[in-house]
């Protein structure tokens, strides 16, 4: 596999204009005089956990449901920090890591609060397709680091024998499909990463980057690749936190990978 065109760079060019415009909702508001629990029941009516007050005709805060309780609106009105706030422009792929702290992230266009953005929101189409072509650059890399450091199918004393039959069963399947590929092609994501983790290089510019267990960071990305695939939760089977500690690594290894060069002198295979 000759050196890949498309880089972290290319995909963050390419997912630049899907920005915060594309995927926020709506920002719901009432009237700051409303009472407290008149709004509480809209908000259950809506499944809102948040909403926002406007005094005319603009939003000048918000409330938690869970505080509406007793007087009305303006009693409990909480305003926006600057933390909390992103414009409409805003990439996609530069919030996402902010919601490793948060719940919510409010959408400005212009001067004013127009939208909201919750984790839910990031089950969308959009970042779906931004984590997708991450994790399938991320596999390309590995599969052109093994190409270089292990040639001629060598790679193979790395995996058990079980894994190598079940790359060549997939092999065989895809050549009767007139499929110009090659063994490596029908390995999975956990096969490369068990590959990639014989080779010394690698191992000492993942520790020095904090990434010590690799192989289980990868099973999480396959996971997450899995679910992509297949339509499901982002999250089935972890959590937000697991999740956003993924992702935050993500572009990190890639860009490992990307400068690792195409031959090495003196290279040292565990």
């Amino acid at each position: 596999m000759k050196r890949l065109k498309t880089t972290c760079k290319d995909l963050r060019d390419t997912f630049s204009n899907i920005q915060a415009g594309h995927v926020c909702e709506q920002f719901e508001s009432v009237p700051s005089g409303m009472d407290s629990q008149e709004a509480c029941q809209r908000m259950e009516l809506l499944d809102f956990d948040v909403m926002g007050i406007n005094e005319k005709g603009s939003i000048i805060g918000y409330v938690n449901k869970v505080d509406l309780k007793s007087g009305t609106c303006s009693d409990h009105i909480k305003q926006f920090k600057v933390t909390e706030l992103i414009s409409e422009s805003t990439p996609i792929i530069d919030f996402i890591s902010l919601f490793k702290e948060r719940k919510r992230l409010f959408v400005l266009d212009k001067n004013q609060v127009k939208g909201i953005i919750t984790r839910g929101d990031l089950q969308k189409t959009s970042l779906r397709m931004l984590l997708f072509g991450y994790i399938s650059l991320l596999e390309m890399q590995m599969q052109r680091i093994i190409q270089n450091m292990y040639p001629n199918d060598t790679w193979k004393t790395c995996l058990k024998t079980n894994r190598i039959k079940k790359a060549e069963e997939l092999l065989m399947k895809r050549k009767k499909r007139n499929e110009d590929i090659g063994l490596l092609d029908c390995t999975q994501i956990c096969d490369k990463s068990t590959i990639l983790s014989k080779i010394d290089n690698i191992k000492i510019l993942l520790n020095e980057n904090h990434i010590v267990n690799y192989s289980n960071y990868l099973s999480k990305i396959k996971s997450i690749r899995d679910n992509i695939a297949h339509s499901q939760d982002l999250i089935e089977g972890t959590n937000w936190d697991s999740f956003f500690d993924v992702i935050e690594k993500l572009e990190m290894i890639i860009n490992i990978c990307e400068k690792f060069p195409e031959t090495i002198d003196n290279k040292k295979v565990g």
